[in-house]
């Protein structure tokens, strides 16, 4: 393609791996401000919510305004009935995999999160995700902040929930062809 005298055939453009959604805390919540104490809210998720074509060999990260109680998030096998943060495709069935509380980046299995990331949770499938399918991660209400505040979101009686659709293809973005 030209545009004037200027040949546009061979720009070379560098995609970078992430997506991510800042969600403010919700208007009249009963939490503080970020940081404070408050009940906690997702400020970012990998994929946004409602995203389209996510990879299928994509780990999910949701973000939080303040630290959360680890015990109440990290999970080795997160398709148990007990889970409090699971992956599902029709609300009844969970979807292997594990859940991990990263304080940040050098935390226990947390060194693919972006540094940037704090008070993070990762949730890590077992096996690839399926193509094109409908997903829903569910944060229940049983996951707290470290101050034992129930996490407040948009899921009706407390927690949040990410809603995506992966794609058909497995991405590698660390590969150059």
């Amino acid at each position: 393609e030209s545009i004037a005298s200027t040949d546009l055939t061979s720009i070379d453009l560098n995609l970078n791996a992430g997506d991510c959604s800042f969600v403010a805390p919700p208007s009249g919540g009963t939490g503080g401000t970020f940081n404070s104490g408050g009940k906690p809210h997702v400020v970012f998720s990998g994929p946004p919510d409602n995203m389209t074509f996510v990879p299928v060999n994509d780990k999910i990260r949701i973000g939080f305004d303040q630290a959360l109680n680890a015990s109440t998030v990290t999970d080795p096998d997160a398709s148990d009935a007990g889970s409090k943060v699971y992956l599902t495709t029709t609300g009844s069935d969970q979807v292997a995999g594990t859940v991990t509380y990263c304080e940040n980046q050098s935390s226990a299995g947390c060194s693919t999160i972006f540094s940037q990331d704090q008070n993070t949770i990762l949730f890590t499938s077992a096996a690839n995700l399926a193509q094109n399918t409908f997903y829903t991660l569910v944060i229940t209400e049983g996951v707290t902040s470290s101050s034992g505040q129930s996490v407040e979101g948009n899921r009706p009686g407390g927690g949040h929930q990410i809603r995506f659709t992966t794609g058909g293809e497995t991405f590698n973005f660390t590969t150059n062809p």
